[in-house]
């Protein structure tokens, strides 16, 4: 979403090189890649495929909160997804009046730094996730989903669209994204490339959701060496085919250690199932 943002606003393309190195340094503070050698200059496509930090925190910095907030909102973030569902929350989307009301602090660019992996105050749940990726499947259109309790002779709910962003991103960057979330599984050095299914193209992004936070000493520490319930937990957010996604694949792991181990060969598995089972 931080990528589609900063094409749309022309801060990159989808050939422009920036160096993304192992740190990223604001003010004092040291922000990390999980690669501690960086990528060197490398493309949105690559940013995405290898899951460089430092490449959005450099996007982010340049975009701004006031432009994130925007885009992050048109997707559903912060917000209700309007299921038939008493239980949902709307999660949170921070923003600097927000942090002023309730923590009555300044917003920092830090904190641009760390909304723009995913970190820092923000709150999302699995279905919210879900309903943006089918966002950049269909290349704009937010649906509301809905629970199936039966689906008598083919039949299925009408599709209820809330907002279709079709006119305010353009369709050749959810293009580049498309290609990109493709090249995370069928890339040489995509983060779920071991899951690929070759008769069927899909798309995806790990995750790796963080418990506990961890200092530069323990931050490249095997994940496995931590307690249980300090290691991370894994998120697969896929869909299939790319071109004309018919599935949106969400899958969340408790503490598995990251989104490629613990979640993605679930993702695979379900969408090669519902492809070779659709019939019946």
């Amino acid at each position: 979403f931080i990528a589609l943002s900063a094409l749309e606003e022309g801060i990159i393309t989808k050939d422009s090189l920036l160096r993304s190195a192992g740190t990223f340094k604001v003010g004092q503070r040291i922000y990390h890649d999980h690669n501690p050698l960086g990528y060197g200059e490398i493309n949105v496509q690559t940013a995405i495929e290898r899951s460089a930090n430092t490449f959005f925190y450099q996007i982010a910095e340049a975009l701004g909160i006031e432009k994130i907030y925007k885009y992050a909102k048109l997707f559903g973030f912060g917000k209700k997804t309007q299921i038939e569902s008493l239980a949902e929350t709307h999660g949170l989307l921070p923003h600097p009046l927000w942090k002023k009301k309730h923590q009555n602090i300044n917003w920092q660019k830090g904190d641009t730094i760390n909304l723009s992996i995913g970190q820092g105050e923000l709150l999302t749940t699995l279905l919210q996730l879900t309903v943006a990726y089918n966002g950049i499947g269909t290349e704009g259109l937010i649906v509301r989903p809905f629970i199936v309790k039966q689906k008598p002779n083919g039949e299925t709910n009408k599709r209820v669209i809330l907002n279709s962003l079709t006119d305010q991103i353009k369709r050749k960057h959810f293009i580049t994204v498309k290609e990109a979330l493709k090249s995370v599984v069928y890339g040489l050095k995509g983060t779920a490339r071991w899951y690929k299914i070759n008769s069927i193209p899909f798309a995806g992004k790990t995750g790796t959701v963080q418990v506990i936070s961890l200092g530069p000493k323990k931050l490249y520490q095997k994940c496995e060496q931590l307690p249980w319930k300090h290691r991370h937990h894994g998120l697969f957010i896929s869909f299939a085919p790319v071109e004309r996604p018919e599935i949106v694949v969400s899958v969340f792991t408790e503490h598995s250690c990251s989104g490629s181990k613990g979640s993605a060969p679930i993702a695979r598995d379900i969408i090669k199932y519902y492809f070779e089972n659709k019939r019946i």
